[in-house]
């Protein structure tokens, strides 16, 4: 790299001396005779050393030092004069003069300084250098700071906050003259922010608190927030913490919009993300503000009357009775008397007046499970609430107006009953103005899952356990069952698995021993629809060394499978 050197002097004696002895070192040297000289020559070309003779005919070399210092460039000025004199010196000193030399001056003392100058301006430009480096980084990440949506805070040592984002001001809600330099316990108090485990690690004066953690802070005026906070320690290059970070994410909106989507997982007490559940949804939601006759249908244990509370409670009607009845658990004259009511002495045990179902749900709901099971006479009067909106208590001929949604469900195919004469068409239709079939688990099984932790959750709380899953292959097992008893044999099976799990998984060998061998059994299953040859039976137990374990395995069938076909073919 050039060293360039300017020499400022009216004698060219000086100037030719100078040049003599410093271009022999390899530095490349310029001359001026005048101050003018000397300004277009720094001005025009980067100098590292200029040397200035003081007189220089009107102006001085005092001044050439001060136009240097005032356009900040980059060369160090060492001052000569032939006539010294302490106020010239002294005020060259303060000008920033690198030294001041008293002619005549020896070769030596010219390479020495000049060297000297050299050292001293690499030091200097090496400074320069490291300060612009340090103001472009700090002026990156203030940057940064400024343009992240994360809460940045830093701290030192002793705890005392040395920089924090306008982002982090906003959550804390101090202001930043409040904040920055002051030490944490004296700003602890003024927001529940600061009560958090980052900062409360932070004053206990623990070396590496560095960890995540999520909370939510009540705020009455701008509304709960929950927050996601990272701590981590502040590590200089040789390796020692000098202090502490941490950024505090803003996850309300998140967190809300979680919710809103589990809310539509969950629809009143209805648990499903399936294609099928979701247009359930939105049929309750359909018939929330009308007030129509709903057939529910469906397999045994879908959940239909959960579906039924979802209608009564999503609509108008919500605030008044929502009444259930099975319809199969009571004989006919019992049945009767339990939807209609009935009178002091209609039969022998009428010892006082009753008010029967349909009365219980006046201006609500009623909920009739198992309709197909009702007799035909049931059946007639039930046709006349429909019809007329009346209906007479057993043992008096009064008519009592009614003003009841009717609901109805069942698990059988009432088709098939009008077609056998066991159902009356005219009820069924009358029932069926709106149809909710409600899908077997087997048909939605992407809402498994869902139902699983659902159901984790409510023995946790029932038994008060800690259970917080379910094995893969637990879940893989759930999602290939059938489910013929449905959503209700999926929580018998989980609570099942509730009594016999100690630790906090439930595994195969918790869960009830009909639902675990329905996996052999299909295993078994795969011979018949892929039928195979003595020859890849043979060989397959060739290459496990004939271990029927692992060559029924390598097959695809179960163990048993595999010895039937062996004993079948003579090979045991």
């Amino acid at each position: 790299m050039e060293k360039t050197v300017l020499i400022v002097d009216d004698e060219e004696s000086i100037r030719f001396a100078f040049k003599s002895f410093l271009s022999r070192q390899n530095y490349t040297v310029f001359e001026a005779r005048d101050f003018n000289r000397a300004l277009e020559m720094i001005s025009s070309q980067t100098m590292d050393v200029v040397f200035s003779d003081i007189v220089l005919n009107e102006y001085n070399g005092i001044d050439l030092l001060r136009h240097v210092k005032e356009q900040r460039l980059d060369c160090v000025v060492i001052m000569i004069t032939g006539q010294p004199d302490v106020e010239t010196a002294s005020q060259a000193v303060r000008l920033g003069a690198f030294d001041y030399l008293v002619k005549p001056i020896d070769k030596e003392m010219i390479l020495k300084t000049t060297k000297m100058a050299f050292d001293f301006k690499t030091l200097t430009d090496e400074k320069i250098k490291i300060r612009r480096e340090n103001i472009h980084i700090r002026t990156n990440l203030e940057a940064v700071f400024r343009s992240v949506n994360e809460g940045i805070i830093s701290l030192d040592r002793e705890a005392k906050i040395v920089n924090a984002n306008s982002r982090m001001i906003d959550l804390s809600g101090i202001p930043a003259h409040d904040l920055i330099n002051k030490h944490l316990s004296e700003i602890r108090h003024r927001s529940l922010l600061f009560e958090t485990k980052p900062f409360k690690a932070i004053l206990e004066g623990q070396e590496s608190p560095s960890f995540q953690t999520c909370c939510r802070i009540a705020d009455d005026v701008k509304g709960d927030k929950t927050l996601v906070l990272n701590s981590a320690s502040l590590v200089d290059k040789d390796g020692p913490s000098i202090g502490t970070v941490v950024t505090i994410r803003d996850e309300t909106r998140l967190t809300a919009l979680e919710t809103q989507l589990k809310e539509r997982y969950r629809f009143h007490k209805l648990i499903g993300k399936s294609q099928k559940m979701q247009h359930i949804y939105q049929l309750i939601e359909s018939l929330s503000n009308v007030d129509t006759t709903v057939l529910i249908t469906g397999e045994s244990g879908t959940g239909k009357e959960l579906v039924a509370g979802a209608i009564h409670h999503n609509g108008t009607k919500a605030i008044h009775p929502f009444v259930c009845l099975n319809c199969s658990a009571l004989s006919e004259n019992l049945l009767e008397s339990e939807l209609f009511g009935h009178v002091k002495g209609a039969f022998t045990s009428a010892v006082g007046n009753r008010a029967g179902r349909f009365q219980k749900a006046q201006n609500g709901s009623i909920f009739l499970d198992e309709i197909g099971d009702v007799s035909p006479a049931i059946q007639l009067k039930l046709l006349r609430v429909l019809q007329e909106k009346k209906f007479e208590r057993v043992g008096d001929a009064t008519p009592l107006d009614s003003n009841v949604r009717v609901i109805a469900a069942t698990n059988k195919d009432l088709k098939a009953l009008i077609h056998k004469g066991l159902f009356r068409e005219d009820l069924y239709y009358r029932l069926k103005v709106v149809e909710l079939r409600i899908p077997p688990l087997r048909e939605r099984s992407e809402d498994i899952p869902l139902l699983t932790e659902h159901f984790i959750d409510h023995f946790n709380s029932k038994f008060n356990r800690r259970i917080k899953e379910v094995t893969h292959e637990v879940l893989d097992l759930f999602m290939k069952y059938s489910w013929p008893g449905n959503v209700r044999e999926l929580e018998h099976a989980i609570e099942h698995a509730f009594v016999l799990c100690s630790g906090f998984t439930i595994s195969l060998a918790h869960l009830p021993l009909d639902i675990v061998q329905s996996r052999e059994k299909t295993e078994c299953c795969i011979l018949k629809a892929s039928p195979m040859s003595d020859d890849q039976i043979v060989r397959a137990l060739e290459e496990a060394r004939w271990n029927k374990t692992r060559a029924a395995k390598a097959l695809g069938i179960c163990r048993q499978t595999l010895y039937r076909r062996m004993k079948k073919n003579g090979l045991v």
